[in-house]
């Protein structure tokens, strides 16, 4: 009978955290918890709950009784590497996300996250082959490929980057980080038009991505075409008064038609914005 309530409240708990009641989940899982200490899915719905609750230190001692209840309960391992890395403990989150992946090898989202743990410390081959595993598994995890794409690009391997944001875009063509990451690889080897054109992409998909307006107008400065760099960048600020780069791209546009006055102008409004700012380049 003591199970079946503990049970009951943990189900319980488990429907609180659905509907986004984190405080009562808490409550009703610590009530499972006190009637079995050793009920892994209540101390792992409990370390949800917390983490909603950006409590991650909480949550992740959760976990850790749902680990020591029941080490295989991927979830709890899962969702304890999410903790961490949320919370800055890196290293340890590539550990809990091994710890899934050694319970259960096909848990793409494990992959997936690791390789973003990995990409995060500058590990970027580790991060590829972590995908690589995630896409094996989901080969329509277009996340997981656009992540790849991120670092592959990192290792200035743009060639391949720009295959593989064409994997994501054929998945899902309205992806417009995809759309601006393929124009920004494009544009690392030379190829400006193409550029512009991923960028266009990506402003149809969401008319106030300031980052792939600004990326236009590089792109355009760089093909020669102040004039319309100029107009691209004029839609970044719009967007983000406070966005140096696309001041200082405008800047360099107005200097190239002559206009020194007005780019003077815009140089110092980046200055001020951005004291160490140096010459503007294609962002993600």
């Amino acid at each position: 009978m003591k199970q079946d309530d503990a049970r009951a409240l943990y189900l319980r708990g488990l429907e609180l955290c659905k509907l986004g009641d984190y405080e009562a989940a808490i409550i009703a899982a610590d009530q499972a918890i006190m009637k079995n200490e050793d009920y892994a899915e209540a101390w792992n719905i409990k370390g949800v709950a917390l983490g909603k609750l950006k409590n991650y230190q909480d949550a992740i001692t959760a976990y850790r009784e749902a680990n020591r209840a029941n080490p295989a309960l991927t979830e709890a391992w899962y969702n304890k590497g999410v903790a961490l890395y949320k919370s800055g403990d890196l290293d340890e989150a590539i550990d809990a996300y091994d710890q899934v992946v050694q319970i259960n090898p096909a848990y793409a989202e494990a992959w997936n996250n690791k390789g973003i743990v990995l990409g995060d410390l500058g590990e970027y081959e580790d991060a590829i082959d972590a995908y690589n595993m995630a896409v094996k598994i989901n080969a329509v995890f277009s996340e997981a490929w656009y992540n790849k794409g991120v670092a592959l690009g990192k290792l200035g391997k743009y060639s391949e980057a720009i295959a593989t944001y064409d994997q994501v875009i054929k998945l899902n063509p309205f992806y417009g980080q995809a759309w601006n990451n393929k124009g920004i690889a494009q544009g690392r080897l030379g190829n400006f038009e193409g550029a512009v054109y991923a960028a266009d992409q990506a402003i149809k998909i969401d008319p106030d991505y300031a980052k792939a307006w600004y990326n236009k107008g590089v792109a355009l400065f760089k093909l020669d075409n102040y004039k319309e760099a100029m107009d691209a960048t004029d839609q970044a600020i719009k967007i983000d008064q406070d966005y140096a780069k696309a001041w200082s791209i405008k800047g360099e546009a107005l200097l190239a038609l002559n206009q020194a006055k007005d780019a003077k102008k815009c140089f110092n409004k980046a200055s001020k914005l951005d004291p160490d700012l140096a010459m503007p380049d294609l962002v993600n």
